[in-house]
């Protein structure tokens, strides 16, 4: 399914649409990313991203229309597929219904928590919501959530309630040949349950006003230690630059990841990716290649006014991935926790990350 299909794709279209306002706005961002004042007040201005989040793709929005859709969500890049399992809620006519995270917001949950996970440490065992959505808002890098539109606090309420209640899987299958027409294979399965916490959910005349913000919440093992032993970190100014249009910030993940050389690495070398393998990872709502290279190229245009470093070229075949500088500088990503070489899974205490 096209974004233009529907109303609603519509609006996601038009929102992830680079308008030369928009181009500004972002300009403006770039300028705000690259001043001193972002170096001088160090990890307030960073946040960081579990490495898998950049290399799979949760739905842009909703799977299930009208009752109808898939039973679960997949997506391939390369070698590892990405599997969401969705919450099941009984609906007002007591039928099952799959309950997908989607859109923007449990991407902004999954950085939350990771920052979390970062921050507490070993407390992380404490862990609660903010006491407010505007506390929340702010953490998450939004800053003032009344620019978010009074719908924002709904939409961020229903998308932690179902994704706590998903479950991630990530598959990955590499083949190595060997002598003698002889192979060996190496699978691994990466079982990813989010957490889970007891919500309290305030309606009027059945529709989500607000929660009992400050309630605990119990990451599961999986989920703490997929953000301790491989993230990322990020700057919280292009989180809001991209906050409403979410194929635009998993670009923007994308990048940085793959664009992250670490500490005393090597860097890395020029990589070709064909449309067709982008469109396995990114095109879970597009029907045709040529319409999902068109909002891709959109959306990375945005990108790279705020990765004003990131050498990136779209030609008709690939997106050619060129050796660049990182978008967070060693000084800044240092501020965020010592040894940064942790941040890209580089940690020589911890056992060697599965091959995705």
């Amino acid at each position: 399914m096209e974004y233009e299909n529907n109303a609603e794709g519509k609006k996601q279209a038009e929102e992830e649409t680079t308008s030369a306002d928009a181009l500004a706005k972002l300009n403006r961002t770039a300028h705000a990313i690259t001043a001193k004042g972002l170096i001088d007040s160090g990890s307030k201005k960073l946040t960081v991203c579990p490495w898998w989040l950049s290399s799979v793709c949760l739905p842009y929005r909703n799977p299930i229309r009208k009752g109808q859709g898939p039973e679960v969500w997949e997506r391939v890049n390369g070698s590892v597929r990405f599997t969401v399992l969705p919450a099941r809620a009984r609906g007002k006519q007591g039928a099952e219904a799959r309950e997908f995270p989607y859109g923007v917001w449990p991407r902004l949950i999954l950085i939350w928590l990771a920052q979390q996970v970062t921050i507490m440490g070993e407390d992380i065992g404490n862990l609660r919501l903010p006491n407010s959505f505007d506390e929340f808002a702010r953490q998450v890098g939004l800053g003032n959530a009344a620019n978010h539109g009074g719908k924002a606090k709904t939409l961020c309420i229903e998308q932690i309630k179902r994704l706590l209640h998903s479950t991630i899987t990530i598959d990955s299958s590499v083949e190595e040949e060997l002598e003698n027409g002889q192979s060996r294979e190496y699978v691994g399965n990466f079982h990813l349950p989010i957490g889970s916490m007891n919500l309290v959910i305030n309606k009027v005349n059945g529709e989500i006003e607000d929660i009992e913000w400050g309630a605990p919440i119990k990451l599961t093992p999986q989920f703490i230690e997929s953000v301790q032993r491989s993230r990322f970190p990020i700057y919280k100014e292009a989180i809001k630059a991209f906050s409403k249009a979410p194929l635009q910030l998993d670009i923007y993940l994308f990048l940085v990841a793959r664009l992250y050389t670490p500490v005393d690495g090597k860097q890395m070398p020029t990589t070709r990716i064909t449309w067709e393998q982008l469109f396995e990872q990114f095109g879970g709502h597009h029907s045709r290649l040529r319409d999902f290279r068109r909002d891709f190229i959109k959306g990375l245009e945005a990108v790279k006014e705020v990765y004003k470093t990131a050498r990136v070229e779209a030609t008709t075949q690939y997106l050619i991935l060129k050796p660049s500088r990182n978008h967070i500088p060693e000084r800044e990503r240092a501020q965020v926790e010592p040894g940064a070489s942790s941040m890209a899974g580089q940690d020589e205490n911890k056992e060697e990350l599965p091959p995705f």
